[in-house]
């Protein structure tokens, strides 16, 4: 994702989204390894299969993958989520990141 351009982005559908501080659920931490690229995208399709409506950005944040679901304006609503990521039992290694996020205008 780029960071620190303008403040309105389109994204798919020509939605705009503004950039603004919140929360999101980090699901997956790698190194820079290909391994790790292809965990964090696993992780990230497992997330939409079974959370179908959760955004989820996977990236390469030097040095490492990071795979993070979510745009939540506060904290209290990404600890709802992360407890049901959590309960899946399926992702392990969740927890809250405080970072821009996008919200749909």
């Amino acid at each position: 994702a780029m960071i620190g351009t303008a403040n309105t982005s389109t994204v798919g559908e020509e939605r705009k989204v503004i950039k603004s501080s919140g929360y999101r659920i980090q699901v997956y931490a790698g190194n820079n390894t290909r391994q790790a690229k292809n965990e964090a995208y696993s992780v990230s399709s497992r997330i939409k299969v079974q959370f179908p409506d959760l955004p989820v950005y996977t990236s390469f944040n030097p040095p490492r993958w990071l795979c993070r679901a979510g745009d939540f304006r506060s904290i209290e609503e990404a600890d709802a989520v992360m407890r049901q990521l959590r309960a899946t039992g399926d992702f392990k290694e969740v927890s809250i990141i405080k970072e821009q996020i996008n919200i749909a205008l």
